[in-house]
């Protein structure tokens, strides 16, 4: 991947304005892969429009903004409750700044409910200026965050999914465990009472006296 390569995020005041700005993009030779993440007023999160030539899939930087695109959007998120970020309502006060904090950790500050962002990836962004101009073109910002950045945090989010995975499925084999051990200890515990003479008890009912006793009080 080469140094230069980016996922550039774009934050646009009127959310209509991210659609023409995604159009645009689709139009740049150097824009590997593009999309739209929107999120709902209901909160849920989707990819409303995508473009992906074939040659950049699943290489570059290309592929890193599709597997960003699984986790936001797909199960993972999901799990985590991840949204879409404020890319541009972060604490650093300068591009310098936000280009420091790692991509899942702004993604994360939450999107309005009924808000977008456009996503672009660039395998080599030579000339920042043209992604520059289409912000400007729209009214809206650019933040740019390394490609290789973006794929680590991505890598880690996912191994972060499969361990908790693995944590629920353990936890849910040791419920079923314990539920077993119950069924095991009061069946012992029935079938002793049944050795012992106490039917009822066996039976799952109240315990009362052994027949050999209401014999005796009978007699």
């Amino acid at each position: 991947m080469a140094w230069n390569a980016n996922v550039l995020f774009f934050s646009f005041p009127d959310p209509s304005d991210t659609y023409a700005a995604f159009h645009d993009a689709e139009e740049t030779e150097e824009v590997s892969r593009a999309a739209v993440l929107e999120r709902a007023n209901d909160g849920t999160l989707s990819v409303t429009e995508t473009y992906a030539p074939a040659e950049f899939l699943t290489t570059g930087a290309g592929g890193v903004v599709g597997a960003l695109l699984g986790v936001l959007a797909g199960p993972v998120g999901v799990l985590f409750g991840w949204t879409a970020g404020t890319l541009f309502g972060l604490a650093a006060t300068g591009e310098e700044e936000a280009g420091e904090v790692d991509a899942l950790t702004v993604l994360s500050r939450g999107l309005p409910d009924g808000s977008n962002v456009l996503i672009v990836a660039v395998n080599d962004e030579r000339d920042p200026a043209v992604a520059d101009a289409l912000a400007a073109r729209y009214r809206g910002r650019v933040l740019r965050v390394p490609a290789g950045v973006v794929g680590e945090e991505v890598r880690a989010a996912q191994e972060a999914a499969d361990e908790a995975a693995r944590g629920a499925r353990a936890k849910v084999r040791e419920e079923r465990r314990a539920e077993a051990r119950e069924r095991a200890e009061d069946f012992r515990a029935r079938t002793a009472a049944f050795f012992r003479g106490d039917h009822r008890q066996a039976r799952g009912g109240p315990s009362g006296p052994a027949r050999g006793e209401r014999a005796a009080d009978g007699a």
